[in-house]
């Protein structure tokens, strides 16, 4: 299998040994026919242990540029006045900023480091600002039934 392209970790993981083994096939001796008849099957054993080994490291890859994207945010706000760190949105909201869920969502499997959250960083004011004004859009529609002259005066005083 290895010969024909395939990872020998993957080949490892697919538990192939079970298949031949044990499955629905008894291979006793493997000649041209009996391949014919599992190649497909084994194939695609071997490719569903690639998918999950893949799907395990972008998901070890995404905790960890998060992990980077969390301690930046906190260290910006560590420059910040105390008292305003109240009125900034949690972690898992600035993700949804545009900014941020590029870094973390980057299709590359390149490391984030926290240098390259600073551009991100940088325009986060723009962001609060933004983010603040939904926010308070949202609570004044919730307040008033959903009036939207209300909403949209109180949001331009913002």
């Amino acid at each position: 299998m290895v010969s024909l392209g395939y990872d020998l970790e993957d080949i490892e993981a697919s538990e192939l040994h079970h298949f031949l083994f044990f499955g629905d096939v008894e291979v006793r001796r493997l000649t041209r026919r009996v391949w014919r008849d599992i190649k497909s099957s084994i194939e695609n054993l071997i490719l569903k242990a690639k998918e999950i080994r893949w799907i395990e490291a972008r998901r070890t890859l995404l905790d960890t540029r998060g992990q980077v994207i969390r301690s930046a945010y906190l260290a910006h706000q560590k420059t910040m006045e105390p008292t305003t760190w109240s009125t900034l949105p949690y972690y898992e909201e600035l993700l949804s900023y545009e900014a941020f869920s590029e870094l973390l969502n980057d299709p590359s499997e390149m490391e984030l480091t926290p240098s390259a959250c600073n551009e991100a960083l940088n325009k986060l004011s723009d962001y609060l600002a933004h983010w603040r004004q939904q926010r308070m859009k949202h609570l004044l529609a919730q307040l008033h039934g959903e009036t939207t002259d209300l909403v949209d005066a109180a949001s331009n005083e913002l």
